[in-house]
């Protein structure tokens, strides 16, 4: 009775999946699966630190030796930084490479255990929206509103009793209110200079091209496409804070209208500010916007003005009359009446930074993001040089207030090790 049991008992046993064929079954005994270990990360990848990395846009030499970046924005977290004294470390990197698509941003430092790599507060990276509060948090910054806020408050009595009229120009708010208004001169008048000089000024090609495009690839015609694009975004963004108004000319138009201006009769221009779809009509036209470059530079000139001013005592003459724009103007107008009184009262009270600040401030990084990268040329590749060194007549011919501005945060954030 057991041997009639036994058939079904091995028909149930049987899986479902069929067997291997013989042949394949003979080559898997004579050659076994061996589990290799696991490939070493490459050596790009991130390694256990006990400092954080900035990504910034520097080149291989300058990160190694901790260099300003040649980048504005990068510059000025990275100043920021240095000026809450926090030691990091410096990764050459492009804007593919960072989470939001724009440079810069931070890495925290990664532990060397395993289990606390794993933990998602060392992985996420910060970006530059958030790099002000990880400053004010793990640096040495001081207090942004409550001792200033008292000590101010003070002096505006102090002051309100003498010039009742001023008095409003020294409170919190009123500074705050000031340094949002100079902060448009260096997101419009001077980015756009900036932005002129390096990316459509023809006599510093080779300076963006060492830069920004050559890195990039060995191809030409990569090259080619690229230069391109970063000339064609630029123009873009220098139309863009300049009003995106009364753009004209196609490609094909500028010479007509140079023919025009001699007396011929075929000339001819567009005006595009009263069309919705005026971007569109350029680009289906073959043509581009148009920039003025003695516009741009008047613009940056009368914006480090009034920058130049701020850092003087009796800075309220002086900035009369250079307001960042027609928008603007009335805002200015407002404070220029207590803004003597301010700007001594700041330098008795704290020193040779914007607004009367004790400490160098986030302002101060950002203004000096610029100046330092239009008066120093040290981040250029060798025999590279500014054929328009027109920014640079500008600042130290007329602000030597911001020419000294730049060595006091050399000084202070990087001392010998970022001169030249």
């Amino acid at each position: 009775m057991t041997s009639a049991h036994q058939p079904g008992t091995r028909d149930s046993s049987r899986s479902w999946i069929p067997s291997i064929p013989s042949p394949l079954q003979r080559l898997f005994a004579a050659v076994p699966l061996v589990a290799y270990p696991p490939n070493e990360l490459p050596r790009r990848s991130p390694t256990s630190s006990d400092l954080p990395t900035l990504h910034v846009f520097i080149s291989e030499e300058d990160a190694a030796r901790g260099r300003p970046s040649f980048n504005p924005s990068c510059l000025k977290w990275q100043t920021y930084l240095r000026l809450a004294s926090i030691e990091h470390n410096l990764q050459p990197s492009t804007n593919h490479a960072s989470p939001t698509g724009s440079l810069p941003f931070l890495q925290a430092a990664l532990p060397s255990t395993p289990e606390h790599r794993l933990d998602a507060r060392h992985l996420l990276p910060i970006p530059s929206s958030r790099l002000d509060s990880y400053a004010r948090q793990h640096g040495s910054l001081p207090p942004s509103s409550s001792s200033s806020s008292s000590s101010s408050s003070s002096s505006s009595q102090q002051q309100q009793q003498q010039q009742p009229v001023s008095s409003a120009a020294t409170t919190p708010d009123a500074r705050y209110h000031r340094q949002q208004v100079y902060q448009s001169l260096l997101d419009t008048a001077i980015r756009s200079a900036w932005l002129y000089t390096l990316y459509l000024s023809p006599p510093n090609e080779p300076v963006l091209r060492s830069l920004y495009v050559d890195p990039t690839s060995r191809s030409p015609l990569v090259r080619r496409a690229l230069l391109t694009q970063l000339r064609t975004a630029a123009r873009a963004e220098i139309v863009r804070a300049s009003g995106g108004g009364a753009t004209t000319t196609t490609s094909a138009a500028e010479g007509a209208a140079a023919a025009a201006a001699g007396g011929g009769g075929g000339g001819w221009s567009l005006s595009l500010g009263s069309l919705g779809g005026g971007d569109l009509l350029t680009w289906v036209l073959g043509g581009r916007p148009a920039v003025d470059p003695a516009k741009v530079y008047e613009d940056a000139r009368r914006a480090f003005t009034a920058l130049e001013a701020v850092l003087s005592a009796a800075g309220a003459e002086a900035v009369a009359g250079t307001s960042p724009s027609p928008e603007e103007e009335e805002e200015l107008e407002h404070e220029e009446r207590g803004q003597e009184a301010a700007a001594t009262g700041g330098a008795a009270a704290g020193g040779p930074w914007f607004f009367g600040s004790p400490n160098p401030t986030l302002f101060d990084a950002a203004v000096f993001s610029y100046t330092y990268l239009i008066l120093h040329d040290d981040y250029t590749p060798a025999g590279t040089t500014w054929g328009d060194d027109t920014l640079r007549h500008i600042v130290r011919d007329d602000c030597p207030r911001l020419v000294a501005h730049v060595e006091r945060i050399l000084e202070l954030g990087w001392g010998s090790q970022g001169r030249v």
